[in-house]
């Protein structure tokens, strides 16, 4: 006579299954982890570029001495309503916008939308030596990519990033 068995066939088979479903599902996030890593490693140094860029841009524009070897701008006769004063704000901004575009990057020049550059001139009084600054404010955002994100999360992955300089000292020490 002969017994028969409940079959256990097949149970490997699923087992199997889970396995390589977990195996996908962790290759999925390191493949979509290190785009968004990746491309929010490269926005934030093309934002810190292009801040710096501009804020070199300032310093250069107003260190720059009259015909007796004297400094245009002190700390004394700094204005934030002086022409040239002004004018480096303005060549700031599109030295700003020149770097960002070797890096394929559009900036406008209003922040609020979250992709931009500012360049804002402070002129407190309250004679400490850091009250008469340039600030350089760069926000960048971006929509990333991903190879198996989208399959679970409809929404693109954004990145936002922002860079901060503040140009203190407005003529090299002598």
């Amino acid at each position: 006579m002969r017994v028969e068995k409940s079959s256990e066939n097949g149970q490997m088979v699923l087992l199997l299954m889970l396995i390589l479903l977990v195996l996908l599902a962790l290759t999925a996030l390191a493949v979509d982890g290190g785009m968004v890593y990746s491309n929010r490693s490269f926005l934030q140094s093309a934002a810190d570029s292009v801040s710096l860029a501009a804020a070199d841009k300032i310093t250069r524009e107003l260190n720059v001495k009259n015909s007796s070897g004297n400094y245009l701008f002190t700390y004394e006769n700094f204005s934030c309503s002086n022409s040239q004063v002004q004018t480096a704000v303005s060549q700031a901004i599109a030295e700003a916008r020149l770097r960002a575009s070797a890096s394929n990057i559009l900036l406008d020049g209003d922040i609020s939308d979250g992709h931009g550059v500012e360049v804002i001139c402070n002129e407190n009084s309250n004679g400490n030596g850091q009250d008469k600054t340039i600030d350089v404010i760069v926000k960048m955002v971006s929509v990333t990519d991903t190879a198996f994100a989208h399959l679970v999360y409809r929404s693109p992955i954004k990145l936002q990033v922002e860079s901060f300089v503040r140009v203190f000292r407005l003529q090299p020490p002598e």
